[in-house]
């Protein structure tokens, strides 16, 4: 929880010594936190509208606080602050000019409700107005009349923080992670939209359009109830009759944002719809989202190609029969590709699809029918590109070379010959032994015996960051699918 600016402080004091402790007047669970494991008895005082003379001390302690207010017992005098929050003295150094720890700017409590230390803030530092803004909302707010009838366009307060209320629509969902796709009318689910903050936005289209479905701050959230809260007023022109005029600049928007492993805020685009909005979705947003598509068959095929597995229903190559190869992407696109936390993605993704008359098997049926391991390496951008899928297939596996006393010797030449690729290697693991390690992905010395045991691992970022690539050497990289080679040797003994 953020810190708040309190005007009116409960002061513990501890009795026969300048030193107390400063808490929240009137908040009893605060009050609580701040007594905990004390075993002092303390007389209390209540201070109100508190402005505080501060004084910082260095000792062996670390940083030492006091204060004077004049409505203190002694109020010419500094009393030391108990349940400082010793982290928050540098930021105040930094912002306010003090004379040997003597502070001449007024302060008043900085106050974590859910923490029992506490901290000092003054006009002139780049908090302080935020934290007054705060406080005179929470004031109005204790003050004002709540209710749960919101408006759209206008802006809620609470004491937990301010909503600006986009409307009430129509969910697809039932329940956020358990639920399927719903197709009729009577089974969408009434939700509530808002918002927590404002990026300049006029209009309730225009945070549709600028903010996505997420749980940041600057983003539009959905809910089943609302809470009791006062209303400020409208801030925001009621225009939006129609989400689905929107989904297509709230497709674009999200898909600048996110890219293929965060899809959720995406697809939670078409997940709501006005009350007024058709059935059935508008045909332009269908390109967009067969572009998703086409992306995450692709990751797909490069993740799984080839590729041992456990799970005779993952296994997808050269060697499975097309129809089911087609099947198992299918499954694991909308098992795995998407993974929104929903226990039943797999059913509603398929339904979303169906919905937006996006036949899956087709779109991954088109994108085999092209797919050729080779040109992967068609040229060396493209192998860079692709050069995870090689680290990745056991017919590529990491390539090892052992040249220590009593290893079977397998030199770098007997794995890459002689060329540019074998003299990059050299260079690089003679430049790691004299840099501490430098250049390549690991450089570890372990003691074996009397021996001292070198492992290197060189990967190809590390020759291509390092190392003056001639068409010679990209050739070569492709040829030997150069993905990662470790290198085990005796430290003080050449290699080759």
């Amino acid at each position: 929880m953020k810190k708040i600016l309190v005007s009116n402080v409960l002061a513990y004091i501890v009795p026969g010594k300048k030193e107390l402790y400063l808490s929240i007047l009137n908040n009893k669970k605060h009050n609580v936190l701040v007594k905990k494991g004390v075993d002092k008895v303390l007389s209390e005082l209540s201070i109100y509208e508190a402005s505080f003379e501060l004084k910082f001390s260095l000792s062996e302690d670390g940083c030492l606080t006091f204060v004077k207010n004049k409505d203190l017992p002694c109020s010419d005098e500094y009393y030391k602050v108990l349940n400082f929050d010793k982290e928050s003295a540098l930021g105040i150094l930094l912002e306010i000019e003090n004379d040997k720890g003597i502070f001449k700017t007024p302060f008043e409590a900085y106050i974590d409700e859910t923490s029992n230390e506490v901290s000092f803030i003054g006009e002139g530092m780049k908090d302080y107005k935020p934290a007054l803004d705060e406080m005179t909302r929470r004031f109005y707010t204790e003050l004002g009349k709540k209710t749960k009838k919101w408006i759209p366009g206008h802006r809620y307060d609470c004491l937990e923080g301010t909503y600006y209320y986009l409307g009430e629509f129509l969910s697809r969902k039932k329940e956020e992670f358990n639920s399927l796709f719903m197709t009729s009318l009577e089974d969408f689910t009434p939700v509530h939209i808002y918002t927590k903050k404002l990026g300049g936005e006029k209009k309730i289209s225009d945070v549709f359009r600028n903010q996505t479905y997420t749980e940041n701050e600057l983003n539009v959230i959905w809910s089943n109830t609302l809470p009791s809260c006062v209303d400020s007023g409208q801030v925001l022109e009621d225009d939006t009759p129609s989400l689905s005029s929107l989904y297509l600049d709230m497709i674009n928007n999200a898909i600048s944002k996110f890219d293929i492993d965060e899809l959720k805020p995406v697809f939670d685009i078409l997940c709501y719809s006005s009350h007024l909005d058709p059935l059935v979705y508008p045909k332009e947003i269908k390109e967009p989202i067969l572009g998703i598509i086409q992306k995450l068959i692709e990751r797909v095929v490069l993740d799984n190609w080839n590729k041992v597995r456990s799970r005779e229903d993952r296994c997808i190559g050269d060697k499975i029969e097309p129809s089911l190869n087609t099947e198992r992407i299918k499954n694991i696109l909308l098992g795995d590709g998407i993974s929104d936390g929903n226990i039943l993605e797999r059913y509603y993704y398929n339904e979303l699809f169906n919905a937006l008359s996006i036949n899956l098997e087709d779109e991954i049926s088109k994108f085999l029918s092209t797919w050729n391991e080779a040109d992967l390496y068609s040229s060396f951008s493209e192998f860079c590109k692709y050069n995870k899928y090689f680290l990745d297939r056991t017919q590529h596996t990491t390539i090892t070379s052992t040249q220590r006393a009593g290893d079977k010797i397998v030199k770098i030449s007997d794995l890459f010959g002689n060329g540019p690729l074998h003299d990059a290697i050299i260079e690089l693991v003679k430049k790691a032994e004299l840099n501490y390690g430098e250049g390549v992905s690991s450089y570890r010395i372990v003691k074996v015996g009397k021996n001292n045991t070198v492992t290197c691992i060189i990967e190809l970022n590390d020759i291509i960051n390092n190392i003056d690539l001639t068409d010679e050497l990209k050739d070569e990289i492709i040829l030997y699918k150069f993905s990662k080679v470790v290198i085990y040797f005796d430290k003080d003994k050449e290699i080759n």
